[in-house]
């Protein structure tokens, strides 16, 4: 039988060729019209498809295959997190449990509030939103809403740049009655990035929970990247990453007042460390966990 890990592969491989079958066409079409105008001939219309063809054997989610001044990119599948989402509701259904945090897909964007009335049902007054977020992300919360639990992501989480080693601060808030849990990436993180000969070629400080290693990081842009370039007996990589310290996930447990003033009493529980996963959405792959949590914290004299 298939494990999970391995059927989300073989779903993230087929989609990832549907998207470069669906450039190569769009590639085909625009080399056409330029060889029926006689800017190029059949050869070299057939060199352009056979470079597409070599370029798409490795090419990842983001990455793009330039040609002629066009960028033909594999894209990235991308949300809208909306919250606190206010509903118009009469009196019958005052208790109904909806959902305050949902992921519209960004051809939505401007049309939020319809969208959540068609998916709900229910006529929406107001859908703030709150950035950006990844296919993966929107999944998650998708199966939190579906448990009653309410998560906001505090911030983009691409879905192949999921360790907290890119991280820091606020990773996403779960919200459940009164209790709030809130997944950190803690920790100064310095360390270098040296070739095989030992020689520095990039280096970063983070001892504020910056967390911009995503966007500053010149050559570990991906998991894979950061896996190749950790694991020194990986010929596969060029590069050698040197960690002097590191930082990790960790959990916060507090909870909102039940007066409406919103107060929120911190550290219900002492924060716990978690030590089984690096791995940002394999840390909230248990919302059973996080429900049995926030139980524990309501009821805590």
């Amino acid at each position: 039988m298939e494990g999970r890990d391995g059927l989300e592969k073989k779903m993230n491989t087929e989609e990832l060729r549907e998207k470069l079958e669906e450039l190569r066409e769009e590639l085909e079409e625009y080399l056409s019209g330029l060889r029926i105008c006689d800017y190029i001939s059949r050869k070299e219309e057939a060199c352009v498809l056979s470079d597409f063809d070599k370029w798409a054997k490795t090419a990842k989610l983001g990455d793009s295959y330039s040609y002629d001044g066009n960028e033909y990119t594999v894209q990235r599948k991308e949300f809208i997190q909306v919250t606190n989402i206010v509903y118009d509701l009469d009196n019958e259904n005052d208790d109904a449990d909806l959902p305050k945090t949902m992921a519209v897909p960004v051809e939505y964007e401007g049309d939020e509030a319809d969208y959540i009335s068609n998916e709900t049902g229910f006529c929406v007054l107001s859908a703030p939103t709150a950035g950006r977020i990844s296919e993966r992300q929107a999944q998650i919360q998708k199966s939190f809403m579906e448990k009653g639990i309410n998560i906001v992501w505090e911030q983009f989480v691409p879905d192949d740049q999921s360790y907290v080693f890119f991280y820091g601060g606020d990773i996403a808030t779960i919200q459940k009655g009164k209790a709030l849990i809130t997944l950190k990436a803690n920790g100064d993180v310095i360390g270098s990035l040296q070739t095989r000969k030992f020689e520095e070629i990039d280096s970063f400080k983070d001892k504020c929970n910056q967390g911009d290693r995503h966007d500053t990081c010149r050559y570990i842009k991906t998991n894979e990247d950061l896996d190749k370039a950790f694991y020194q007996a990986n010929h596969e990589s060029e590069y050698i990453l040197v960690l002097e310290d590191n930082n990790w996930l960790e959990w916060f447990f507090d909870r909102r007042s039940g007066d409406g003033s919103g107060d929120v009493e911190t550290d219900i529980f002492e924060s716990v460390v978690d030590d089984a996963t690096d791995d940002i959405f394999e840390a909230l792959s248990s919302p059973d966990w996080l429900l049995d949590m926030a139980g524990r914290i309501e009821s805590k004299e």
